[in-house]
């Protein structure tokens, strides 16, 4: 109920960010924002996030959106709808949508690995991402440029195999359980 009526507010409110004198300094001006979705299966918070992807960059704010590429055994492919729709949103704004990866599995632990295993990981992570995003779409060979590791949890050797990946951006983040994620 409660993300019902966050989706309302966001269908109703209209976002703006303050216009720029200097035209060559506009794409710098857009809000970025980081919207997570676990990706592979089908769900209701799946509809509630790729409509708030389309209204945050309707209303110009630049989006990295976070995705499991393999959940449950399951890899995303090109024919998953939620691979389709982001696809579509990317192809109409591509200056203001881009992807990270969660991982592979999204798993505890899942990087605290050698840095062989970690570059097996992330390299399967982007390939999967990148067969989904790519096989039955035109234009732009489309890779994610981010990576949100899984529970925060990386190394120096992770940012090696993230490299090795085709990964320009580590987004670290730590839990603290009375304030949630912190970025």
């Amino acid at each position: 109920m409660l993300a019902i009526s966050v989706l309302n507010l966001f269908a109703l409110t209209s976002f703006s960010i303050p216009a720029s004198s200097d035209t060559k300094n506009a794409e710098n001006n857009s809000a970025s924002v980081l919207v997570i979705i676990e990706g592979v299966e089908k769900s209701p918070g799946e509809e509630v996030s790729l409509h708030l992807c389309e209204k945050l960059v309707i209303n110009d704010f630049a989006i990295t959106v976070a995705i499991i590429p393999y959940l449950n055994k399951k890899e995303l492919t090109g024919s998953d709808s939620l691979v389709k729709k982001l696809r579509e949103l990317y192809n109409r704004y591509p200056e203001k949508v881009s992807f990270a990866l969660e991982g592979l599995e999204h798993i505890k632990n899942e990087l605290d690995k050698p840095l062989s295993e970690q570059i097996n990981i992330l390299s399967r992570a982007q390939s999967i991402f990148s067969q989904a995003f790519n096989k039955n779409f035109g234009g732009y060979r489309l890779l994610a440029n981010a990576l949100l590791p899984s529970y925060g949890q990386y190394n120096s050797d992770t940012i090696i195999a993230a490299r090795q990946a085709g990964i320009k951006v580590i987004i670290g983040s730590k839990f603290n359980n009375s304030q949630g994620y912190t970025l």
